[in-house]
Formats: C-alpha cells, sequence, structure tokens
C-alpha cells in the first residue's frame, strides 16, 4: 500500500505532468518524499509513532488541494479498481462512506485493496482502516471514538474538531463524559443517536436540516456578511427573523423570535449587532 500510495502521489506531482504552480508540485514532491523516508523504514516509522503517541493531529486541517490530489492520485488505477467493484459492488460504497470521513482514508482503503488483493477480507480491511484513522484524532476510548463517528455522519465539522481538540489536549485515558457533555452543550448535539438540538433545547432529527445548519455555518465563516444565509441559518434552527429596513431617521433592525410563537429573543440594530447574535448562539468561531 505504502509503495502504491507513494508511486500515485510522486505521479501526480511530477513536474512533467503537474498543470499547476510548479511551487505546489515542488513542496508537495519534498513532503511526500520526508513521508515516504519515515513510514518505510521499520525503526523510523517505529520512532515517528513514539513521537506522536501523546498527540493526535488536527482533524480537517487538509485543504481542497490536498483533498483533490488524494482522489486525482486514484485516476492511476481507477479503470483497475472499476474491474475489481464489478465483481464485488459493495466496495463501491465502502469507498464513499470512507471518503465522507478523509479523502486519504479512502485513498488508503483502494490502495490496500489494490496492493494487497485482499477483496474477501475488504470489509475487516475497511473498519481497521477506518479505526486506525479515528483512534489518530480520537484516542483510544470507545465513547468519544464512536461520538466522534455520529459528528462525521451528521457532518458537524465545527463539533468534530473541538472533539479533536479536547483529546489531543487531554489525552485518551480522560473521563469521556465531560468531555462529549461539552461537546453536546456547545454543539447542540445529543451523543447515542442521530439527533440534535437547536440553540433552545429542541431536538432536531431530520439529518439533512443537520447538514444544511452544519454547512451555513461554514458559509458564514468564510463570508461572515452574508446576510441571507444567516437569516437561513437561523429559520432551520426554529427562529424567525423580521428585518426592519433602514429609514432616513431610523436604521435597520432584526427583531428574532421564536417560530409559530411571540416570543421575541432579541432585538437587534445594525447588521453587525444581527451578526453578532449569530455568531454567538450558533459558535461560529472564525479563523
Amino acid at each position: 500500500m505504502l509503495v502504491a500510495a507513494y508511486r500515485a502521489l510522486a505521479g501526480l506531482y511530477h513536474l512533467e505532468r503537474w498543470q499547476g504552480d510548479s511551487a505546489v508540485a515542488t513542496r508537495r514532491i519534498a513532503e511526500i518524499n520526508v513521508a515516504y523516508g519515515v513510514l518505510g523504514e521499520s525503526q523510523k516509522r517505529r520512532d515517528y509513532d513514539a513521537e506522536r503517541k501523546f498527540s493526535h493531529g488536527t482533524y480537517g486541517t487538509a485543504d481542497k488541494d490536498q483533498d483533490q490530489a488524494f482522489d486525482d492520485a486514484l485516476r492511476y488505477v481507477e479503470e483497475r479498481w472499476q474491474l475489481a467493484v464489478g465483481v464485488f459492488p459493495d466496495l463501491a460504497e465502502i469507498r464513499q462512506r470512507l471518503r465522507k470521513k478523509a479523502h486519504r482514508l479512502a485513498f488508503a482503503f483502494v490502495t490496500v485493496m489494490m496492493e494487497s488483493k485482499q477483496f474477501q477480507e475488504r470489509h475487516s480491511v475497511a473498519e481497521k482502516l477506518e479505526k486506525a484513522f479515528l483512534e489518530r484524532y480520537f484516542g483510544t476510548n470507545e465513547s468519544i471514538v464512536s461520538f466522534a463517528k455520529q459528528l462525521i455522519e451528521l457532518d458537524l465539522k465545527d463539533a468534530i474538531i473541538a472533539l479533536n481538540r479536547y483529546v489531543d489536549v487531554l489525552g485518551s485515558a480522560v473521563d469521556p463524559e465531560p468531555v462529549i457533555a461539552k461537546v453536546e452543550k456547545d454543539y447542540h448535539v445529543h451523543y447515542g443517536s442521530t439527533v440534535a438540538f437547536d440553540p433552545r433545547g429542541i431536538a432536531i432529527r431530520d439529518i439533512q436540516k443537520l447538514r444544511k445548519i452544519s454547512k451555513l455555518k461554514r458559509v458564514l465563516v468564510a463570508y461572515p456578511l452574508a446576510l441571507a444565509d444567516a437569516i437561513e441559518l437561523a429559520s432551520l434552527a426554529g427562529y424567525r427573523v423580521e428585518v426592519i429596513k433602514s429609514t432616513i431617521l431610523r436604521p435597520p433592525s432584526f427583531v428574532v423570535s421564536i417560530a409559530g410563537t411571540p416570543e421575541i429573543v432579541a432585538t437587534l440594530v445594525m447588521e453587525p449587532a444581527f451578526f453578532e447574535w449569530i455568531d454567538r448562539t450558533f459558535k461560529i468561531i472564525r479563523g
């Protein structure tokens, strides 16, 4: 698997094939060579693992270019992979499931399968890779790892990153209950079921709605003044936002109430105050 992965990525970033910035290709090739030098030699690999024993890395640091690199690297084996899928159709489902967690995880699964030919053991191979991946970022406590899987399935990226940070700081031996409780409270998600709670404590069981909420939060991180997206986010979470337009004598204001009731949560004058309320209510952290 390691050799296949190395060859695929090295081929992708070869200066004669790379269509983008040559500086990017040169930097990536250097990174690949360092990684291959460490992971390809047993003693170096043991030293590397020992150094990272008490660190769980930062989940979600891969950028779009890196994700695309893993996807593009697979084109070198795609034709042969499709032949395998023709015999074992669930290979495609496994690959897609792993890709939801990380592009590199799906990449590892495909390359392991093509290198080892262990197609009869495809499910156990996928489970082992997924287990190793989750433990890399969320430690070995079964409750925390299970919670992480739930958050990933719901695509609640802010909560996933927060859980990863707690584990990285506190370690795998920490009591999972207060850690899970903290993430539940801050990100309005309930462990043990595909249920999350809006900021008022009302259960949201619609996974598509949860994913939409998560997506809108990411939009607002990138585009802090996206007013329509901010109002939609509030609406999905059970609020009603009435926008009172400005006049010569009065600035614009936003009246936030509980949807379906006359209960007013806040009256916010000017857009900056409304965005501050959105950030505070939905735990939107920038930078």
